[in-house]
């Protein structure tokens, strides 16, 4: 399980994610930033799911695209493949081969942009062109991120940070139905990247220094059935 938030503001578009990595059960097996920065297409792309997957995506696209544009556009195409050429060591996988990707980057066409492609589901390989993409996400969370004006629908003049902050913070404490059944395993630390015309930043925005390799999450539980 992993945490995967972005959303929209009128000049810049952020990924914010969780760092830890976890086995099938929840236990912390390493940490690291689950975005990943290509500053000369003017994007970053973060991704749940098979953790090795991520730098053979960004490093593909990156010899393979001349703009954000034309990678949001092949996006899609190019993750299935990626994926299908090594299904027979991703099936292996223990905690299971659903994989989803979010690229946020500036586009010639429509400025600050977030781009979502799925390997499941009934979205399966469509390109999303969306405003704002929580995971994991249902009612109970949407609902308490409405009182604390965290909401989708509240963040196009939010403050970056605290949204990641807050966002994250409430999917942690939810235990979520995952390959092993209900685990907490959404830790490390919130790492935010930022999108704008001209550059990219990122940076940590929060560290729960309690979570430790070989351990679980421990944090205050909601469970989500």
């Amino acid at each position: 399980m992993s945490a995967l938030v972005g959303f929209l503001q009128r000049d810049r578009v952020h990924l914010a994610v969780d760092g830890a990595n976890y086995t099938a059960d929840g236990t912390i097996g390493s940490f690291g930033d689950k975005a990943m920065v290509l500053p000369h297409l003017g994007m970053a792309i973060a991704a749940r799911g098979v953790v090795w997957l991520l730098p053979a995506l960004v490093s593909g696209i990156s010899l393979a695209f001349a703009s954000f544009d034309e990678a949001a556009g092949e996006l899609s195409d190019f993750l299935r493949d990626l994926i299908e050429r090594n299904r027979s060591v991703i099936d292996l996988n223990p905690n299971g081969a659903a994989y989803e990707v979010a690229a946020a980057g500036w586009s010639s066409a429509d400025g600050p942009s977030l781009v979502v492609v799925k390997s499941y589901g009934s979205d399966a390989w469509k390109t999303q062109h969306v405003g704002a993409y929580l995971a994991p996400c249902d009612g109970t969370l949407l609902d308490e991120l409405a009182t604390r004006g965290a909401h989708p629908e509240q963040l196009a003049d939010a403050d970056p940070v605290a949204a990641a902050q807050t966002i994250i913070h409430e999917q942690r404490r939810r235990a979520w139905v995952g390959p092993a059944g209900e685990t907490q395993a959404i830790g490390g630390f919130v790492a935010l990247t930022t999108c704008g015309r001209d550059e990219i930043t990122t940076r940590i925005v929060k560290r729960w220094p309690q979570d430790r390799v070989g351990e679980r999450i421990r944090a205050e539980v909601r469970t989500v059935a």
